[in-house]
């Protein structure tokens, strides 16, 4: 049966020997990728998940017997638990950065930065620039090592 290309690798031409090269050395692809709509299956979250189900039948059923919308309520009400807990620690860390600033020689420096930044970005800048000159002075601090008398 005849396949389009001879049978013995002596008869091939120049460019079917680089073709076919060309095709064994190209790293092979993964699987198709899924369609947007699909989501990705992470094999350690899913079998994470299938013990927890094995651990907690009754857990698994009542969430079963909840109607969707109220399923779709409790994933909603958990995101903006996790929004407002961000939030609340942004401003408490925002608060320890300020008052480190007011002790630090480099809050004029930080002030003239943050001066040539648009008004919407200013805020999240000066943290930004806080929370640095902070891992700069401790990174400054380690690298010196500690002063021992000779």
């Amino acid at each position: 049966m005849p396949t389009g290309r001879p049978s013995s690798p002596h008869q091939w031409t120049v460019l079917e020997r680089i073709n076919i090269l060309w095709h064994k050395t190209q790293p092979k692809l993964a699987a198709p990728a899924a369609s947007q709509n699909e989501p990705v299956i992470n094999e350690e979250i899913q079998t994470k998940i299938n013990a927890f189900r094995a651990q907690n039948p009754k857990f698994v059923e009542y969430l079963r017997q909840l109607p969707r919308e109220r399923v779709e309520n409790m994933a909603i009400l958990r995101k903006i638990e996790q929004a407002e807990q961000k939030e609340r620690f942004r401003q408490a860390s925002s608060v320890k950065l300020e008052a480190w600033l007011k002790t630090s020689e480099i809050a004029t420096q930080i002030a003239e930065r943050v001066a040539t930044l648009p008004a919407e970005k200013q805020a999240g800048a000066r943290i930004n620039m806080i929370r640095s000159a902070i891992e700069r002075q401790a990174l400054q601090q380690v690298q010196s090592g500690p002063k021992v008398a000779v």
